[in-house]
């Protein structure tokens, strides 16, 4: 047994160690701009909020400050998973379309390369019946599946022959050229261009580096944004970017590439009791596009990330 003094000094000082170490994390992650490696603590801003509070509640709690901290972390985490899950609940309704202007569904997912259940990743695209589908992480070990839902997306592009591509980009509209980008200084890439029924809107499908790789995920996105900026016309890029709306590298690419981001719900991991907890999938689009239905997430399909919606509406001005 500790000594009762001992227990009582233990009662402040450690809740008060985890406040600093709280708000530390919090304070660095706004620091990646100057040191890279500091930006990944920008990815759990939230978090180090969350666990400041409950910390500074725990220094008043006595001898109760543990199950305080116990609890309230799981709280925290709960809070912010449940955020992504119940969004759709309070987000706006569908903005009007003008006579004429045409939607666009668009939908990202990472199927996960460990996900073998194909099958629950075909019944959720019937489900959310998106218009254009980018599917990162798709391995040939899926591609009967592509067969299966051609009756829906009959017009496809894929890199599932190359090594360390897996990326996938379906479409009920037909593609009127689309390249594969796989051995370049930027991420594994699709780049469709469709014709007049989507008024010749582009669309990129992409996967980013993930941490600890950080100076050459800033890299991808560095090219990607320069490859965006060749790109004429509308023009919508998304899948994963390993990188939340809070990271350095992500708003640069943001502020760089001239595009917008429309996403920012968590959408991994999806094992954390069903409520991911870092928003990692985001949908970006080119000025003259704007959105008729705000972001949201679709259901769970086996792998470790949800899929991410969004329907735009294409410029008819």
């Amino acid at each position: 047994m500790l000594p009762s003094d001992v227990i009582g000094r233990l009662r402040v000082v450690a809740p008060t160690v985890g406040l600093l170490v709280a708000l530390i994390v919090f304070g660095l992650g706004w620091l990646g701009a100057l040191w890279l490696p500091l930006d990944v603590l920008a990815h759990f801003r939230m978090h180090a909020l969350g666990f400041a509070i409950v910390c500074a509640l725990a220094v008043f709690a006595g001898r109760c400050w543990l199950p305080v901290v116990a609890i309230g972390a799981v709280l925290v985490m709960a809070a912010i998973g449940a955020w992504g899950m119940l969004s759709e609940q309070f987000t706006p309704a569908a903005q009007a379309r003008l006579q004429g202007e045409r939607t666009v569904k668009l939908l990202s997912l990472n199927s996960w390369l460990r996900n073998d259940d194909w099958e629950q990743v075909e019944r959720m695209l019937r489900r959310e019946d998106a218009d254009i589908v980018a599917l990162l992480e798709f391995g040939p070990e899926k591609a009967p599946m592509l067969a299966d839902i051609e009756d829906l997306y009959p017009y496809q592009a894929s890199c599932l022959d190359l090594a360390n591509c897996h990326v996938a980009l379906l479409s009920k509209e037909p593609i009127v050229d689309w390249k594969v980008a796989s051995r370049w200084a930027g991420p594994p890439l699709i780049q469709a261009r469709f014709g007049k029924v989507y008024d010749n809107l582009t669309v990129i499908g992409a996967h980013i580096l993930r941490p600890p790789h950080i100076y050459a995920q800033k890299r991808q996105l560095e090219a990607l944004a320069t490859l965006i900026q060749n790109t004429p016309g509308p023009l919508a890029v998304m899948g994963d970017f390993n990188a939340t709306q809070w990271s350095s590298v992500l708003r640069s690419f943001e502020a760089t590439s001239g595009l917008r981001r429309l996403t920012g719900l968590p959408s991994w991991p999806v094992w954390t009791a069903g409520l991911p907890q870092l928003p990692i999938d985001h949908i970006f689009i080119s000025p003259g596009l704007r959105v008729h239905r705000p972001a949201r997430l679709g259901p769970a399909t086996g792998s470790d990330h949800l899929p991410v919606t969004v329907t735009i509406v294409l410029d008819r001005g």
